[in-house]
């Protein structure tokens, strides 16, 4: 998913993320790629994996983020 939902979806978002997540499946989300003060919805949600890019070398390389809200990064070119 890559989504720009604000805090206004967060409860609905959650919800859905658990009930996968309940089932033994899991939403993997992109950070939102507008400026907003967070980091968007459902990354925030701890049962989704949170994704970004980053500059990388390789295009096979991935980032794991331990502890943050984004969890892995990848390399990617912005379209902006």
């Amino acid at each position: 998913m890559s989504l720009a939902a604000n805090a206004k979806f967060a409860l609905p978002l959650r919800e859905l993320c658990e009930t996968v997540y309940r089932h033994n499946q899991f939403v993997v989300a992109a950070w939102r790629n507008v400026p907003l003060t967070d980091q968007g919805f459902p990354p925030e949600v701890s049962t989704c994996i949170g994704v970004d890019i980053e500059k990388l070398n390789s295009q096979f390389d991935v980032i794991f983020h331990s502890g943050s809200v984004i969890e892995f990064a990848a390399r990617a070119k912005k379209w902006w």
